[in-house]
């Protein structure tokens, strides 16, 4: 009788550790998560919880090419700090934002894609509260995208460009950001006018801030630019405002 009840305390055991470790598991999926335009999640199952227009994630994503694609304006998307996390997948994106506006993506981890976060022909939204690194080319990147706000973000170790401003991206705002260990803080080029930089800490890079191609009245004042070990603000056929 002894050992019968020693086993049945083992067994009582083995089952409440086993159910304590599966209630420490973060809550992760794997693959592509889309917020579409009827404001649905699909999969179902993401770690993603809607009220209304404002999405809050419940858990860390993991995917092997694009983490969130969003399809749906007039939205915010709140990390809860949580992290998405990619794989290195050739032109993979973090947080994928075409046509949109008036999208807030904030308090995310953005992790080991090609590109962080990306913005093609959107307009009128916010970036902010963010962590984003070690992306194989940028951090943010714009194209063609204009009335954006990306502010109050940590921006390190992407491998070309921290923020990239491009193609007719215009009158953007790109302020108190800390912007750190990137081969280049910021780029402004091909054609990007009126965009404002300022009270961002761009330091410990190869190079601080770069404007150039035709790339006019560009505002930069009140930034920290520091022992980057290249250059530190360089101007190249563009017209600057200081």
């Amino acid at each position: 009788m002894e050992r019968e009840a020693s086993g049945i305390t083992l067994t009582l055991l083995l089952i409440g550790m086993l159910t304590l470790a599966f209630d420490i598991q973060p809550v992760k999926a794997s693959g592509t998560i889309y917020i579409r335009a009827d404001g649905s999640i699909d999969p179902p199952t993401a770690p993603i919880q809607r009220e209304g227009d404002f999405y809050t994630l419940t858990g860390n994503i993991t995917s092997d090419f694009d983490g969130i694609v969003i399809e749906r304006d007039n939205m915010t998307l709140d990390g809860a700090d949580y992290y998405v996390q990619g794989r290195g997948a050739e032109w993979s994106t973090g947080m994928n934002l075409t046509d949109r506006t008036n999208v807030t993506i904030r308090y995310v981890g953005i992790e080991s894609f090609w590109c962080g976060v990306l913005l093609w022909e959107s307009s009128n939204n916010r970036i902010y509260g963010n962590t984003i690194a070690t992306n194989n080319l940028y951090g943010i990147a714009l194209r063609a995208s204009s009335n954006n706000m990306m502010y109050e973000n940590m921006i390190t170790e992407n491998n070309l460009r921290g923020i990239k401003v491009a193609q007719d991206s215009n009158n953007n705002s790109i302020f108190k950001n800390t912007i750190t260990n990137n081969s280049l803080g910021i780029q402004i080029g091909e054609s990007a006018s009126h965009n404002s930089i300022f009270g961002n800490s761009i330091t410990n890079n190869k190079g601080g801030i770069s404007i150039f191609l035709g790339s006019e009245f560009n505002s930069i004042f009140q930034n920290n630019v520091t022992n980057n070990t290249v250059q530190g603000i360089g101007l190249i056929q563009s017209v600057v405002k200081q």
